[in-house]
């Protein structure tokens, strides 16, 4: 198999990759508060921690981004190396969602083809067929939810890949779901999906771990990533396409909304309950009530894209797709550093190191001789290195589609618009 992949290792200077600062950023007129630090220069940051979920899988990566809030922050360290240590092959099909991490190091992904679950050498431990999509969900009694499309709705498995229950809608059926989480006491699943009807309403829902159906709440709009959970556990945060930001509470009532006319990337929340998205080309920032902290240009395109990542001490990390730039803002919105010449679909990771991995368009990619498609930073913004995996006989550097799933012994697993899942160490 591994004949079948050539790995370029490309290394950069430090000349070859731009990191503009900002040494002295203006005042915003806002009070820090007293758990607050200051760097150098008077970016402001905010400690963060991982915040318990037990009905979550007690793995790497369980759900989307790693955790109900979306933080895209690894308990773990990083690949150290940039090497490639195998693969997971399959049927031509492409592997546009991240993959999952069970208890036992089981892999689970998506894929027109099935949903797949690899052992941790690449192995293909079993495969359910079907036309699968988005990021699936492992709890810690092992069970996998993932929607299947087609009819097949919000799917559960046991980890032996046997099918529990499916949840399809009423009538109308569900289409477009993405699961986004489960409750701190595991007994409820929430997703969010609209009706397949010609006005496409969207609906968050509410099922058992059952699959029998608690309650849904319509929303205005059509479509809406992935939502994130307050700490608590008592609102979904729902960021509906080119109509707003949507707090939804356990109960299925909407407590508040922000508008905005533009499409937007999944929101994240930080420790404080203060939530992050990205829309109109700048990253707002909302406290939990709704009211509006601050906005700043990033110059990202006005389609679905990167939303912000949270680091451990609280700087916040995203991709202008416009601009092709890495941002990292302070916790009060100042633009603390931006590196030149990053393009990617999907938002930032953090290690335990406070290293950033970016998974990046590899055809369009001029990150280095070699149009790089993974690339790592340090938390100051300077470089670490980047590399090229590609499949022989391809024209182009393949496209890494997903944020790369972190383990626990420095490795991560990265999907590509090829059939093959990338593992790096």
């Amino acid at each position: 198999m591994c004949q079948k992949i050539v790995f370029l290792a490309v290394l950069l200077t430090l000349g070859l990759l731009s990191c503009t600062r900002e040494k002295q950023p203006l005042s915003s007129g806002k009070e820090k508060s007293p758990s607050e630090g200051e760097q150098e220069g008077g970016f402001v940051t905010h400690p963060q921690i991982t915040i318990p979920w037990p009905s979550l899988a007690n793995s790497p990566c369980p759900t989307y981004l790693y955790d109900p809030q979306h933080t895209g922050r690894s308990a773990f360290v990083g690949p150290q190396e940039g090497v490639l240590a195998g693969t997971i092959e399959y049927t031509l099909s492409d592997a546009y969602m991240q993959a999952v991490l069970g208890e036992d190091r089981t892999v689970y992904f998506t894929s027109p083809v099935g949903l797949i679950a690899a052992n941790s050498d690449g192995s293909i431990k079993w495969k359910y067929d079907g036309s699968f999509w988005y990021t699936p969900l492992v709890t810690a009694d092992g069970t996998i939810y993932a929607y299947q499309a087609r009819g097949g709705g919000i799917c559960a498995f046991t980890p032996n890949g046997e099918l529990k229950w499916a949840f399809k809608g009423d009538q109308a059926g569900v289409e477009w779901p993405h699961i986004s989480s489960i409750s701190m006491d595991g007994r409820t699943v929430y997703f969010v999906a609209r009706l397949n009807t010609e006005d496409g309403t969207l609906h968050v829902y509410a099922l058992t771990t059952q699959g029998d159906l608690k309650w849904k709440c319509k929303l205005e709009g059509r479509f809406a990533p992935e939502a994130a959970m307050s700490p608590d556990g008592t609102t979904l945060y729902v960021a509906v396409s080119k109509t707003g930001l949507y707090a939804v509470d356990t109960t299925g009532t909407v407590k508040w909304s922000y508008g905005y006319s533009d499409n937007s990337s999944s929101p994240s929340v930080d420790n404080e309950g203060n939530i992050y998205f990205v829309t109109s080309g700048s990253v707002f920032s909302l406290r939990a009530n709704g009211s509006l902290r601050w906005q700043t240009s990033i110059g990202s395109v006005a389609h679905i894209g990167p939303g912000v990542s949270i680091g451990w001490d609280g700087t916040l990390y995203s991709v202008g797709q416009n601009a092709g730039a890495l941002y990292a803002l302070d916790y009060n919105g100042r633009i603390m550093w931006k590196t030149e010449k990053i393009w990617a679909y999907t938002e930032p990771i953090i290690d335990m190191n406070g290293d950033i991995y970016i998974s990046m368009v590899g055809g369009n990619n001029d990150v280095g001789s070699g149009g790089a498609n993974f690339a790592v930073f340090h938390k100051d913004g300077t470089f670490k290195f980047s590399r090229s995996f590609y499949v022989t006989g391809a024209r182009t550097v393949p496209d890494l589609d997903n944020v790369p799933a972190i383990t626990s012994d420095r490795r991560a697993f990265v999907g590509t618009n090829f059939s093959y899942y990338f593992i790096i160490r």
